[in-house]
């Protein structure tokens, strides 16, 4: 499906094509696997995935938080992926999702991912490699002290984000 996709196309809309989100209604969660949260005092949001990451957890979470950054001015961005049991998202999403352009200015933005495990590991460092001229500011971490030492945070209060409306 990806493949076949023009680069300028964004993945919500490739998203939207292939069918609506499963939306649970709850405070901060979808039923896709992933909880969207937000720091205040250190302007940061956070995306937690969970479970079994895949191709369609990929772009619903991408839509996801293009609807949230449009809340929230210059935030920076974590995305965690250590709850994942089982990550098959395709090198053609990766290359996707990194082909879309970001929503905010690369200089004013900074994006870790937190990815412990191998294989997200290196399909992380891949996304990063093939949007580092859009995204400068993206690093790749094993924890997520790391991704705090990184973004000079040192006491994080994250508040779940609410997703309600933003099917």
């Amino acid at each position: 499906m990806a493949s076949s996709v023009t680069a300028t196309k964004s993945p919500w809309n490739i998203w939207s094509e292939c069918g609506t989100l499963a939306h649970t209604g709850c405070f901060g969660s979808f039923a896709v696997g992933f909880v969207v949260d937000f720091d205040a005092t250190n302007n940061i949001l956070r995306v937690t995935m969970h479970g079994h990451i895949t191709d369609s957890v990929a772009l619903r979470c991408a839509e996801t938080v293009g609807k949230c950054a449009a809340s929230y001015r210059e935030y920076r961005g974590i995305g965690d992926l250590s709850n994942g049991t089982k990550y098959d998202v395709s090198p053609e999403t990766i290359r996707l999702l990194a082909r879309t352009p970001p929503d905010r200015s690369p200089e004013a933005y900074s994006l870790v991912v937190v990815a412990p495990k191998e294989h997200p590991y290196g399909m992380s460092r891949m996304f990063q490699l093939l949007s580092e001229m859009t995204r400068p500011n993206q690093h790749v971490v094993r924890t997520m002290d790391e991704a705090f030492e990184l973004l000079q945070v040192k006491s994080p209060t994250f508040v779940p984000v609410d997703l309600s409306n933003m099917s």
